[in-house]
């Protein structure tokens, strides 16, 4: 995870993609419909453990429902920025 790499390369960019809400996350497992009902309640669990290490990365994202291109946008944005920022 992170912090693994954090620990080999300190200077590596970090980007948090999270859900809007854990509400919208399990909402969309369901949609998917390619996981049981324990299935999702585990991933939920998961990731509610996963959001509170957000705080740890450089960047947190925000993955709203059927906005894709538009996280797809911030997260080159993030990189394209801190590139130019090191070319400096």
């Amino acid at each position: 995870g992170e912090k693994t790499i954090k620990k080999v390369w300190p200077q590596a960019l970090s980007i948090f993609i999270k859900p809007e809400s854990i509400k919208a996350m399990k909402t969309w497992l369901i949609r998917l419909g390619r996981n049981t009902p324990e299935e999702i309640k585990i991933r939920l669990q998961s990731a509610k453990k996963e959001l509170k290490e957000a705080k740890n990365y450089n960047y947190t994202i925000i993955n709203r429902d059927n906005q894709l291109d538009q996280t797809i946008h911030e997260v080159e944005l993030i990189i394209k920025t801190t590139l130019d920022k090191k070319a400096k």
